[in-house]
């Protein structure tokens, strides 16, 4: 039986279903990253990706929840007025609902500027909030399903111009910065994985049967994407988003246990998955003139990409068909592939890493220049 508090969290996807982009993105690494980090903690109650925001945490040692918006910004800064309205009107309908419990609300990011919190007035003017009363207005009776017909069939804009006219006041916007915290002190993603993929090595697998510890730390960090990325797809029948997308710091080191004591398939494809963000790390590296557009367009083919080879990495046929499109060997040196143990089928698609990366480079500067245009287009 869920406690009030609860049922509101739960409630809080309602009106959020059409801006729901989990089906079209499948996450970005750096939220997921985030969402790793927080479910490391063992002060975390549950971790959920893309519901509320971009990230949403509950703490088990102070009963708070944050609310958490994700920015990575390397070639630019972050528009802090659409973010503050994003994470106020969150901040807003959970006092609609009645929730009672402290709410956090996060800007966290890795972008070229330091940003602050903005001030009551900047809040008050029309680019944020562009409200300023002084007396709470009278808000909607618990159980009203004033916003659901007044609020969430508009668009996102509207949808909250609608909510600040009717229910921000002062008070509330004041509270809502006294709670608000802006991290600035994100790294790029090449160090952010690591210091996460050896957060996880820290974990005690007892049983683990990979040895070489680089190894181990990126199936680890594979699994581990891959854990937050399943909850991207549609919850089975006759369960709630809220509790398909909710993740526990317990189930989630129980989680990893099962698949790293165990020789699996999946343990070939998470490796293959941080071939893909070892890739990454070179074309950010290299490639410091792009836009930040073009490297959200490049991020995004680097997320999908990472997405599919842990999906075609995760089957006997599916690692002997990339081997056949990267490896330089004689095809009879690949003869009864499938049927060899996993452990001789990995050593060889690590042998191959070097060779997965240079197809990899070759496969996104295709799609880079083929979706180039469509985006100077609209640009």
């Amino acid at each position: 039986m869920l406690d009030a508090n609860s049922q509101i969290i739960m409630n809080m996807h309602q009106g959020e279903k059409s801006r729901d982009a989990s089906s079209k993105v499948c996450g970005f690494f750096f939220q997921d990253l985030i969402a790793l980090d927080k479910l490391l903690n063992e002060q975390t109650e549950y971790v959920c990706s893309e519901y509320v925001e971009d990230v949403f945490v509950s703490s088990k040692d102070t009963g708070a929840v944050y609310i958490i918006q994700a920015k990575y910004r390397p070639q630019s800064t972050v528009t802090l007025s659409a973010v503050m309205r994003d994470l106020y009107y969150q901040y807003l309908r959970l006092q609609l609902y009645g929730y009672t419990g402290k709410v956090i609300p996060v800007l966290a990011m890795h972008c070229k500027c330091q940003l602050s919190k903005p001030t009551l007035a900047e809040m008050q003017g029309k680019d944020y909030i562009n409200v300023c009363r002084t007396k709470k207005p009278l808000f909607p009776p618990k159980g009203s399903n004033w916003l659901e017909k007044n609020v969430y069939q508009l668009k996102k804009d509207d949808a909250e111009n609608t909510c600040f006219n009717k229910f921000a006041w002062n008070d509330s916007i004041e509270n809502f910065l006294s709670a608000l915290e802006i991290q600035n002190d994100y790294k790029v993603l090449k160090q952010y994985r690591r210091d996460i993929a050896l957060k996880l090595d820290k974990i005690n697998f007892s049983g683990c049967p990979i040895t070489d510890d680089s190894m181990r730390q990126n199936v680890l960090l594979g699994l581990a994407i891959q854990y937050i990325q399943e909850t991207y797809s549609e919850p089975p029948v006759g369960m709630d988003i809220f509790s398909f997308r909710k993740r526990s710091h317990d189930e989630f080191v129980q989680y990893l246990s099962n698949q790293i004591c165990t020789e699996t398939e999946e343990n070939i494809g998470a490796y293959l998955r941080t071939v893909a963000f070892d890739c990454w790390d070179t074309v950010e590296k290299f490639n410091k003139q792009l836009t930040q557009e073009q490297i959200d367009m490049l991020q995004c083919i680097c997320d999908n990409t990472a997405d599919w080879l842990f999906h075609l990495g995760s089957t006997p046929q599916g690692q002997l068909q990339l081997l056949n499109t990267v490896s330089m060997r004689d095809r009879d040196s690949l003869f009864d592939f499938s049927k060899w143990c996993i452990v001789k089928r990995r050593q060889i698609i690590c042998e191959h890493h070097d060779a997965v990366n240079t197809f990899l480079c070759y496969l996104w500067k295709i799609l880079f220049d083929i979706n180039k245009c469509k985006l100077d287009s609209i640009i």
